[in-house]
């Protein structure tokens, strides 16, 4: 069972154990195309925003998840 949906990997993982932090940078497969959220076409890659959300912590370290989200461009209904 993948945790994480297509094209979604985990591209690297960041201890500081001083402190008492887990950075896990999520990344996207070469080569993988974009859905327009609302009409589901398939879109070329706008641009991307990075994000980072708190997780659940691992044992006593603060967890945390990184991506470049990515937008795309939908020809019928602008860059999403």
């Amino acid at each position: 069972m993948r945790w994480l949906p297509e094209p979604w990997l985990v591209a690297d993982v960041e201890l500081n154990v001083g402190g008492q932090r887990v950075e896990v940078v999520l990344g996207r497969r070469e080569g993988s195309t974009l859905a327009c959220p609302e009409c589901g076409k398939t879109c070329p890659a706008y641009d991307v925003q990075p994000r980072h959300r708190r997780h659940l912590d691992t044992c006593q370290y603060e967890t945390i998840l990184t991506a470049d989200v990515p937008r795309c461009s939908c020809p019928e209904r602008g860059v999403k």
